[in-house]
């Protein structure tokens, strides 16, 4: 009897300890609940709650538990990103167009223009646009010809012609600088002659 109640005191016991109240928050929804398990995975995965591949999850996976933890589950969204002409369907649950694209790998120019803006929010469904923006300088030599000049001379017949001083083509040199939006040529600007 008295081993019978000392086995069952310890049951109680370790039930106790290994009984935990936890809040799980999902998409900003928090629910609270116990749980016996000692990771963040074993708890969620006893609640059946998966977690897909670019979800984020805090505490990480493996964390240990202890009572009264918080578990943050961000579930991952569908965005249509359109980039150099291509269409891409990704999963994000990153904050910001910019934080989703760094963690993409998609690196961006300051000039790059972005649609919606870089600092919007990601939401489900979004459509996302990348216009690359490359300026360069170009310096091209033009051909130009020569200029003729007529001075009439009271000395001369109505009829005759003099040649003064023989007409040659020559050069110049322009200097412009262009921009290209995904590799076409969006503007043109003199800066030198």
């Amino acid at each position: 009897m008295a081993l019978t109640i000392l086995a069952l005191s310890a049951l109680v016991t370790t039930i106790y300890i290994k009984k935990k109240p936890i809040t799980i928050v999902i998409d900003g929804k928090p629910q609270k609940t116990t749980t016996f398990k000692s990771t963040v995975k074993d708890a969620l995965k006893s609640k059946g709650i998966t977690v897909g591949e670019k979800d984020k999850v805090q505490p990480a996976l493996a964390s240990k538990l202890s009572k009264n933890s918080t578990i943050t589950v961000k579930r991952a969204v569908n965005i249509n990103l359109t980039v150099e002409g291509k269409s891409l369907k990704i999963l994000s649950a990153e904050d910001t167009i910019e934080s989703m694209l760094k963690a993409e790998g998609i690196n961006l120019k300051e000039e790059d223009k972005v649609k919606p803006a870089r600092d919007s929010r990601i939401t489900e469904g979004l459509n996302v646009a990348i216009v690359r923006v490359e300026k360069k300088t170009f310096t091209d030599t033009v051909a130009m010809e020569f200029k003729t000049t007529i001075k009439y001379d009271n000395d001369l017949a109505n009829s005759q012609k003099k040649v003064v001083q023989e007409g040659k083509n020559g050069v110049k040199t322009v200097t412009s600088d262009v921009t290209f939006e995904d590799g076409v040529e969006v503007s043109r600007k003199v800066i030198g002659e």
